[in-house]
């Protein structure tokens, strides 16, 4: 059912990943090269894993997140440590080009990327310097950046995400309350949501929010409760927003990536910092259900999931046992997946009603 590969190997290699599939379902993954500090960027759009470097001016490739567009070229939000800015690579032209965003503020941590109905850019990142949640897009034609939240130190492991509309959803921390927070301009001007007190430490940097949309423009954000340990998921599928708790064993739930597939199921990939093991939860069967999908060494840090056009799922992540880049795919699609997770549990309720009347007799 997954399968398993080592995209990238020399060196110090795979962390910040984030992936995303194009309409002939190649996966297209950026990525942090620790070693050399560069963005790099790899695909198996040519039949087999090919690796290239982007952008090595400086120290560059942290926090990426990656896009395709309606034609399948290919965008990448990143951050530039010598200067503190965002940044921005993209082979819509033809050719790979990198765009910079010179800012005083220390702008650009935490970047995550949408492309709308029109090919056009949407980015959410934290400005460090002020404290603030930014989102930057060319929407109108130019770049423009607009402050989404300023009250506290607020934007922190940001998440974007579009519904069919092209309106703008984001999952965030609020630092200095330790509130999981949501904005949207769903209705227009931006509105800001408190939803849950998770906790947060200013210690503990990573990307521990992820949000998608689902085709009812309901929003969907798994994350990490760093109070407990715990993988948690936040949704106003119903109307209103609830919380529930996915995963609890254990020290749980690092680094979520959340996908939504054409049926509206969730898929969320995380890390198992306990067993140092990659995990997968969904609820495409049905109910929720967590398992451990690669556990051969200490793997699944910097997770990215996505599902592509024929519902299979992709995830990127890093093996830090071995400083590579993996990647793991689905080779059934959800709805065989679904069908496959169905005869498991109808097995095993088979072979328990068999031992129980072969243990009872008399209650046939």
């Amino acid at each position: 059912m997954w399968s398993f590969t080592t995209v990238d190997s020399p060196g110090y290699v795979g962390g910040f990943t984030s992936v995303a599939t194009d309409s002939l379902c190649n996966a297209h993954i950026s990525y942090w090269d620790y070693s050399d500090n560069d963005l790099k960027y790899s695909t198996n759009g040519g039949g087999s894993w090919a690796s290239s470097i982007l952008d090595s001016t400086g120290m560059v490739g942290t926090y990426t997140s990656i896009a395709v567009d309606s034609v399948d070229c290919v965008h990448i939000s990143y951050f530039y440590s010598n200067y503190g800015d965002l940044r921005y690579a993209t082979n819509a032209g033809g050719e790979w080009a990198i765009h910079g965003f010179d800012s005083a503020a220390s702008v650009g941590w935490f970047t995550s990327i949408a492309v709308d109905s029109n090919d056009d850019v949407h980015i959410s990142h934290w400005d460090e310097s002020n404290g603030d949640l930014i989102y930057t897009t060319n929407a109108g034609g130019n770049y423009l950046n607009c402050t989404v939240d300023s009250v506290g130190n607020v934007g922190l492991y940001t998440s974007i995400a579009l519904d069919q509309e092209d309106k703008v959803h984001i999952a965030y921390m609020d630092l200095t309350n330790g509130c999981l927070k949501y904005a949207t301009n769903v209705d227009g001007p931006w509105t800001n949501h408190t939803l849950d007190d998770i906790g947060c430490s200013r210690d503990d940097l990573g990307d521990y929010t992820a949000l998608a949309v689902d085709s009812h423009g309901n929003s969907h954000i798994a994350y990490w409760d760093m109070t407990n340990d715990d993988l948690k998921y936040a949704t106003n599928a119903d109307g209103s927003w609830e919380t529930l708790t996915l995963d609890s064993p254990g020290n749980v739930g690092y680094w979520p990536s959340i996908a939504v597939d054409s049926f509206d199921g969730i898929h969320i990939a995380y890390y198992d910092s306990t067993n140092g093991d990659l995990k997968y939860a969904t609820n495409a069967g049905g109910s929720w259900m967590c398992d451990a999908l690669d556990t051969a060494g200490n793997v699944g840090r910097f997770t990215s999931i996505a599902v592509d056009a024929g519902n299979h799922v992709h995830i990127s992540y890093y093996d830090w046992t071995n400083s590579d880049l993996k990647y793991a795919y689905n080779t059934l699609a959800i709805p065989e997946f679904g069908m496959a997770v169905v005869a498991i549990i109808a097995a095993t309720v088979s072979v328990f009603v068999a031992l129980n009347r072969a243990h009872h007799p008399g209650n046939d």
